[in-house]
């Protein structure tokens, strides 16, 4: 098993990996098994090479035609299925045009999406550790940071 087999895996067994400096973070840690501990050491290389490249992202499913937003593939590549995917960037899209000034954590520039974790979740008055319900949550959040844009 390869890299991106391990990544696929251990997506599919719930757990996410990120990315801190020469570190993996899994979460939640206690869904890691001992065998999963030593296949993550065994090809940690690779896998901190991948996901810092961002070169590994979930599949889409063969009978998917395809994000209908922009956004889509950039919520599934940090973590998200296609529906909740296609969800988000939905609401994200059409906020504007309804005046809308929530924003979603996927937004904030203090949110590791990996392990659904807020940088700022005291300014925020938020838990550290966020699920996906509450990170796709629509909010006026206190400790919202935009992302800055490279193009």
């Amino acid at each position: 098993m390869g890299a991106f087999d391990l990544l696929q895996h251990l997506r599919t067994a719930g757990l996410a990996l990120t990315v801190d400096g020469d570190n993996l973070i899994v979460t939640p840690r206690e869904r890691l098994t001992d065998a999963m501990r030593s296949a993550i050491r065994a090809h940690k290389p690779g896998l901190l090479d991948a996901l810092k490249a961002n070169e590994i992202r979930p599949a889409a499913p063969l009978d998917d035609p395809g994000p209908k937003d922009p956004q889509q593939p950039r919520l599934m590549g940090l973590g998200l299925d296609s529906a909740k995917a296609a969800q988000l960037a939905a609401w994200m899209a059409s906020r504007t045009a309804e005046g809308d000034d929530r924003r979603s954590c996927f937004e904030c520039r203090h949110f590791k999406a990996g392990a659904r974790r807020c940088g700022n979740h005291k300014a925020a008055d938020m838990p550290q550790i966020l699920g996906d319900d509450l990170a796709t949550l629509p909010q006026r959040c206190a400790g919202f940071g935009r992302l800055e844009r490279t193009s």
